[in-house]
This record gives C-alpha cells, sequence and structure tokens, in this order.
C-alpha cells in the first residue's frame, strides 16, 4: 500500500529522505519486537510489526529503483529476474539465520533451566536482537544510498 507515496517521494526528493527514515523504523521494529514476551497484547504485537514493514516498504522501493536503474534500458528485465532471485535468495538466508538464532538462544535458555515455553521466548527474542543488530547495519549504510545518474547527464527516476 506504501509502495506508490514512497515512489512519488523518491521522484521528487530522491532515495536518501526515504531510505534514512526507512532504516530506523526497520530497525526500531526489530529492537521492539525483541521485547516481546508472554504477556505482551496481540495489539502491541501487531503494532510492532506494522513499524517493521512500513520501514521494510521505506527500504525496498527506493533500493530496487536505485539497483535497477544502474542498468541500460535493454536489460532491465534481466535485471529485474536476477533482483527477485536475490531476494528470495536473500528471504530464505536471513529466515535460516534467525531462527539459528531463536534456537541456540532457546537451547541455552533450556540448559539454563528455563521452562520450554520460556526458553523459546527468550529465543524468539534472541532472534529479534539479531534483527536488530542487522537493522543497526542498514542505518549505517543507508546515508551511502544516492540516486545514479546516466551518461546523459539526466537523473534515474522511477518507482
Amino acid at each position: 500500500m506504501l509502495s506508490p507515496i514512497i515512489g512519488r517521494i523518491y521522484d521528487a526528493a530522491g532515495p536518501r529522505p526515504v531510505v534514512i527514515p526507512g532504516a530506523i523504523l526497520l530497525c526500531g521494529g526489530q529492537w521492539w519486537l525483541s521485547t516481546v514476551g508472554a504477556n505482551t497484547s496481540l495489539r502491541l504485537v501487531v503494532a510492532m510489526h506494522v513499524v517493521f514493514c512500513i520501514g521494510m516498504a521505506m527500504l525496498m522501493t527506493p533500493l530496487m529503483t536505485v539497483s535497477l536503474g544502474a542498468l541500460p534500458r535493454d536489460l532491465y528485465g534481466h535485471g529485474s529476474a536476477i533482483m527477485n532471485t536475490l531476494q528470495q535468495l536473500a528471504g530464505a538466508a536471513g529466515t535460516a539465520l534467525l531462527i539459528a538464532a531463536m534456537t541456540i538462544g532457546a537451547a541455552a535458555a533450556a540448559a539454563g533451566g528455563a521452562t520450554a515455553a520460556r526458553a523459546q521466548a527468550l529465543g524468539t527474542q534472541d532472534a529479534f536482537v539479531f534483527g536488530g543488530i542487522l537493522g543497526v547495519v542498514a542505518v549505517v549504510c543507508a546515508p551511502f544510498v544516492r540516486r545514479l545518474h546516466q551518461a546523459g547527464g539526466r537523473q534515474v527516476t522511477g518507482s
């Protein structure tokens, strides 16, 4: 739902005014999710997830545009196919890393005497902390994203 709005902002102002706050929201959402516990209300979990998803939308739209904008127009189709493939692979790898962090955290908590439910909750929090650390990397890298210029000197736009 946000991509068309984000695309218009990108066209008007470039990627940084969208990517930097998006990275902050994504990172903040991950750290906020790391506080989820057994007594956290469903509404609060949904709010945490919405913050994370808004940040993700604010990152993906301009980053995909900047990435594909680096290609000559006749290679857009190939670039799009490669980007979609890489997006799927990165999603699978990220899921595997976060599940591994959750499993390691849960095993450590269980070894420390936590009940199975408490160990799982602690492992889940560990996975979100790991995601929050990755989010910090995104915040650090976000200011370096810039709009590309094609050979003719015109700016590459699009959403």
